[in-house]
């Protein structure tokens, strides 16, 4: 009788735990628009919801998780958003896979103008776009022992 009201009670709870979290990242209010942030205070991250803060008045960041934040270009796995005495100053989205770099790259040229290669050996490469109001950054590695990943980052200069 027991190991029934056990399973009940568990089937119950697991239920909850996945209809709370479904809700929860269905939420558009929540969610970080990240192409719209930079320069902006950082209350605006105060009503989203984020996994992890971590700093002080003065420098600092949030982690948002893949369902928490948003994108018009890159759809990423996690978002680390940067600010700096109550002003957003950048973020970086980490993103599965390197397949689509080479249709980044032009992307962002187009936009941006050319760019430098800031490194380039066996694990990966960089690149960098900039202009007078902030810095764009592609990294991803290459090396067969690692996960494929990319790093797309926009910060203020």
């Amino acid at each position: 009788m027991k190991r029934r009201d056990f399973i009940f009670d568990l089937t119950l709870s697991s239920v909850n735990l996945l209809f709370l979290s479904n809700l929860s990242s269905c939420s558009a209010n929540n969610t970080l628009q990240l192409d719209k942030i930079i320069a902006q205070p950082e209350s605006w991250l105060f009503k989203t919801i984020y996994f992890k803060k971590e700093g002080n008045t003065d420098f600092g960041y949030y982690l948002y998780n893949q369902n928490n934040f948003e994108h018009k270009v890159y759809n990423g796995k996690q978002a680390i958003v940067f600010y700096k005495n109550f002003k957003i100053i950048g973020y970086i989205i980490q993103i599965e896979g390197n397949d689509a770099n080479n249709m980044y790259i032009k992307a962002i040229s187009k936009l941006f103008g050319s760019y430098k290669i800031n490194f380039e050996n066996d694990f990966g490469k960089q690149y960098q776009w900039q202009n007078k109001e902030k810095s764009i950054t592609l990294t991803y590695n290459n090396n067969s022992n690692l996960p494929k990943l990319s790093f797309y980052s926009e910060m203020l200069k």
